[in-house]
């Protein structure tokens, strides 16, 4: 329960989340990532490359006033102010790639969010969030080509993936992720075709008391 380990850090709870939306903001998306990392290590003695999620490992990039969530697109701009979308990047090259819906893209972190959506052309119809990880999907698979020998992860996802999904990509070999909202096939045959070292269940508490874990399938 990641919540135990956010305040066991000393992080506050509201300051986590955004201002106007109901996610976590992407250096709380970091932090959760460096978490799960040093868990799996110690549980499972994984070998995810927890350092280089260290915070003295990122530089911050604010775009400003750029971001109104879906709280603040229901109360209107009448009542909520556009907020700062912060991203970690690291300071040192990475090469990865991300492949969803058949089509990739390979470079550095860049490769693993769309910076065309961070600042949308109207408030109401496009989301700073969504750049993450290209939006949702039903599976994408992230290939850290500086660790193909890393630990290959499974994670079951909703949303709140978005801001973990880049990060921990950066700690394995290869990051899967599997959303039941999207996917159409069955995600336990999925599993068995991965093979992962290791599979997370990365879900909001509302997913454990609705159907998601029927669509798993």
């Amino acid at each position: 329960d990641l919540r135990q380990s956010l305040h066991a850090d000393g992080l506050d709870h509201y300051d986590s989340f955004f201002v106007t939306d109901h996610h976590w903001t992407v250096p709380t998306g970091l932090w959760a990532a460096r978490t799960m990392a040093e868990e799996l290590n110690e549980r499972f003695d994984l070998a995810m490359d927890a350092g280089a999620l260290a915070e003295e490992r990122f530089t911050n990039r604010v775009w400003e006033d750029v971001f109104v969530g879906s709280w603040g697109r229901k109360v209107t701009l009448k009542f909520a102010q556009p907020e700062d979308f912060v991203l970690p990047v690291p300071n040192e090259p990475v090469r990865m790639r991300l492949t969803r819906y058949g089509e990739s893209y390979e470079g550095g972190f860049e490769a693993l969010y769309d910076e065309n959506q961070i600042v949308p052309e109207d408030y109401y119809a496009g989301s700073s969030y969504g750049a993450m990880l290209r939006g949702d999907c039903g599976y994408l698979k992230i290939e850290n080509l500086d660790r193909p020998d890393g630990p290959v992860v499974a994670v079951l996802r909703e949303s709140f993936a978005g801001a973990v999904g880049p990060y921990l990509s950066l700690a394995a070999g290869e990051l899967h992720l599997l959303d039941a909202r999207y996917y159409d096939g069955s995600l336990k045959e999925l599993l068995a075709e991965i093979q992962p070292d290791a599979v997370v269940s990365l879900l909001n508490v509302q997913c454990y008391v609705n159907v998601y874990y029927d669509m798993v399938g």
